[in-house]
């Protein structure tokens, strides 16, 4: 089959679940009918922005049409994608009039081809939009685009992490809540946008018969992304009909004290671990791993490796070693063990041997084991 005729079958495929899905979007019933509308007005958007790989091989558009079209393609679906990532996770979200500051790009952007494309004729639009990629109105607006869609991304994954976190101080299967499909449209969106900026390299005049199979491709991810987001709808209809309420949105203040309340959560781990240490004793132990620590606290491993090196500022082994050397103290200030000798002590507390016993202690009394005895003899 002819690529271009390829191209155009799966753009009209494209358009047409973007439209029905964005329709649907619109007249169901919701709890999160904002969300619902942003979602739906993005795909609107991208099939207005796909329908020109049909159209403009049978019909020929004004160019302040295709460049309004275009425009509106670059710099709006990035901001509705994050919004709608917000709607999702908070809520509290509302649409306020501070939210139009997202569309700043394109208010720039526009400004920017006022004295040479709207203002002008007929006939110096359709010469400027020939060389549109070549203008410097063009190349700005294309950095632009980039730049745009590069830092909502950012943005986008930052605040699905952030979320994550919250999630997980609530919830021991995630895969039950939004985190995992939004986490999976942002690495999606960002393979297209990796897409997007090869075929915009290859716009401006390298390799240029690479440019169709690059559209092709493109509009290809957007059917399968249209498609995935349509099977999410039959699957899981509470994402677009409204939340279970037993998996409550965070609003705006839940995620603000999440790191509080996460502080609080380390704090009484780390008294846990305390705890345990001084009343069971496990170091006493000579095989003692942190995988065997981390179990009978039934602990993550890396959870608590986290916990030590980052809050106690501490790896295992001179945390560990640390309790050890409080227990051989006591024993040696005790008058009545004169009679147990320093090798007993050492394999009675959990060292292996000496020399390692004599480092570790001389480390923290700045004596040896039989010094410190004297000393409290």
């Amino acid at each position: 089959m002819d690529i271009h005729l390829t191209l155009q079958i799966t753009s009209i495929l494209t358009v047409f679940l973007s439209l029905l899905f964005a329709f649907f979007l619109v007249t169901v019933k919701s709890k999160n009918r904002i969300g619902n509308r942003l979602i739906a007005s993005y795909l609107l958007i991208r099939a207005l922005d796909l329908s020109t790989y049909f159209y403009s091989f049978y019909i020929d558009v004004h160019p302040m049409l295709e460049m309004i079209r275009m425009e509106i393609g670059s710099f709006c679906q990035k901001p509705l994608l994050y919004l709608f990532i917000l709607s999702i996770i908070y809520s509290d979200f509302k649409f306020q009039l501070k939210h139009l500051l997202h569309f700043t790009p394109l208010l720039a952007s526009t400004s920017m081809l006022l004295p040479r494309f709207y203002l002008v004729d007929k006939n110096a639009q359709y010469k400027f939009w020939d060389d549109y990629y070549f203008t410097a109105e063009g190349i700005f607006s294309v950095s632009l685009a980039h730049f745009q869609t590069a830092a909502y991304l950012i943005a986008s994954f930052v605040i699905v992490f952030k979320y994550r976190n919250y999630l997980l101080q609530r919830y021991s299967v995630l895969k039950k809540l939004n985190f995992k499909w939004l986490f999976q449209m942002n690495i999606f969106l960002s393979v297209l946008f990796a897409v997007a900026i090869i075929k915009n390299v290859h716009k401006y005049g390298i390799n240029t018969e690479y440019l169709t199979p690059l559209r092709l491709i493109m509009a290809t991810g957007m059917l399968g992304f249209t498609c995935w987001l349509f099977l999410k709808a039959l699957y899981s209809p509470n994402i677009f009909k409204g939340i279970d309420e037993r998996l409550q949105l965070l609003s705006n203040k839940d995620l603000f004290l999440a790191d509080q309340e996460q502080v609080e959560n380390q704090k009484e781990q780390i008294l846990h671990l305390k705890r345990y240490i001084e009343e069971q004793e496990p170091y006493l132990d000579p095989g003692l791993t942190i995988a065997s620590l981390a179990n009978r606290l039934e602990m993550d491993t890396k959870a608590l490796s986290s916990l030590l090196n980052h809050h106690l500022h501490k790896n295992f082994h001179d945390f560990i070693n640390d309790y050890r050397i409080r227990k051989a103290k006591k024993i040696l200030k005790d008058p009545t063990n004169k009679q147990i000798t320093i090798l007993e002590v050492l394999y009675q507390i959990g060292f292996n041997t000496k020399s390692s016993f004599n480092t570790s202690f001389k480390k923290q009394t700045g004596l040896t084991p039989t010094e410190y005895r004297r000393k409290w003899a």
